[in-house]
């Protein structure tokens, strides 16, 4: 009796070992594919973060033009406190992006033991990159919903201005609408 229950320990010992060869193989793979994708992840996250700076420099412009000659009223003066907002979190996005990638640079001309290690160095980082990556997610979502709340406002004031003028709305205007 002792021997069969040995024969089954030993098989689920065998079968707890081979689960665990299993998933160690399925964090190898991913791993491995991390560091392969390492300078394709880095170029766009730094392309990203390009498009974002841009994206919200025309939204500060813009705002300040949707803003000038209008009275401080409370929705202003709320949008206003908003866009401080988005803008000091993007500069510090885009600090917090810059700061990540000043290490990772993988010219041509590296060698390939430093190549490696900086691939390691980026796989050893990812939980902040894709923290980073949401966020700048987030903020570029954020840059786009109030650059078209600039712009629908910038439209209804045109056709409120064509109204109280007594001229006639374009319809090309009203179908940006």
């Amino acid at each position: 009796m002792a021997e069969v229950l040995a024969v089954i320990g030993g098989v689920v010992a065998c079968t707890q070992l081979a689960e665990k060869f299993v998933e160690l193989s399925d964090k190898l793979k991913r791993y491995r594919k991390i560091i392969r994708d390492a300078p394709k992840q880095i170029d766009d996250l730094r392309e990203d973060t390009c498009l974002f700076a841009t994206g919200l420099e025309s939204l500060a412009e813009g705002a300040k033009k949707a803003f000038e000659g209008h009275q401080q009223t409370r929705r202003v003066q709320r949008v206003t406190r908003n866009m401080d907002h988005i803008i000091l979190q993007g500069k510090n996005i885009r600090k917090a992006i810059r700061m990540l990638l000043q290490d990772f640079n993988l010219s041509r001309a590296a060698s390939s033991f430093k190549k490696l290690r900086t691939r390691l160095k980026w796989l050893r980082r990812q939980h902040h990159v894709q923290f980073l990556q949401v966020w700048l997610s987030k903020m570029k979502h954020d840059v786009s919903f109030l650059s078209t709340t600039f712009l629908i406002d910038a439209l209804l004031n045109q056709i409120k201005s064509l109204e109280a003028q007594k001229l006639a709305v374009p319809t090309a205007l009203l179908e940006d609408m």
